[in-house]
């Protein structure tokens, strides 16, 4: 037998609000504050020295809102309250959108040439939620945080990842401003579109 390789770090993990049952406590749950001016403190200058060779500057803000959510939640609740149109669903996804909205300013502001969002939304089937749910509770958010990086730097290039099949989302994730996609599947899921 093997030591434990790619597959053992999803094995087993704990989400620290899977036994919330109010918005509140959704609310005063302790987060570091990723917009503080010290995490932002050279930023620019890094991303100028990057772009001074000639290379393309980007951010890497993959997992952007929908993993979050249940990262935290659990996948279960956290779909369960979602579907169940729960309050404490559409919290968990407004704190985070806010978090999100401003690092999206702050990578802009600091000259990043592409943002790189993305929520695994799909399997290599289908989507993980319907077309209709995500439309209602992602879609809106996920172009907030896009209309923020586009607000501070016009040229800002949008690259989403969704991990699967999501062509039911195509046109919407061009009508919010996603310009570069990763993956593109088939609508069999299992071959890549030319």
């Amino acid at each position: 037998m093997g030591s434990p390789g790619a597959v053992a770090h999803f094995q087993e993990m704990l989400h620290p609000m899977v036994r919330f049952t109010d918005v509140r406590q959704v609310r005063d749950y302790p987060r570091p504050d990723f917009l503080a001016d010290y995490r932002w403190e050279g930023a620019a200058q890094k991303a100028r020295e990057i772009k001074a060779q000639d290379l393309v500057c980007a951010a890497f803000m993959e997992m952007t809102i929908f993993e979050v959510a249940w990262y935290l939640r659990g996948m279960e609740d956290f779909m369960m309250d979602l579907m169940g149109g729960e309050e404490i669903a559409f919290a968990l996804l407004d704190i985070l959108t806010e978090m999100r909205v401003g690092m999206a300013r702050r990578y802009a502001e600091a000259g990043v040439d592409l943002l790189m969002l993305g929520d695994d939304v799909a399997t290599q089937l289908n989507m993980m939620i319907s077309p209709e749910l995500w439309r209602e509770t992602l879609k809106p958010r996920l172009a907030q945080v896009i209309r923020a990086a586009k607000e501070a730097r016009p040229e800002i290039l949008i690259f989403y990842h969704g991990d699967g099949n999501m062509e039911e989302i195509l046109p919407d994730l061009i009508e919010i401003g996603v310009e570069v996609l990763n993956p593109v599947l088939s609508s069999a899921g299992t071959n890549p579109t030319p």
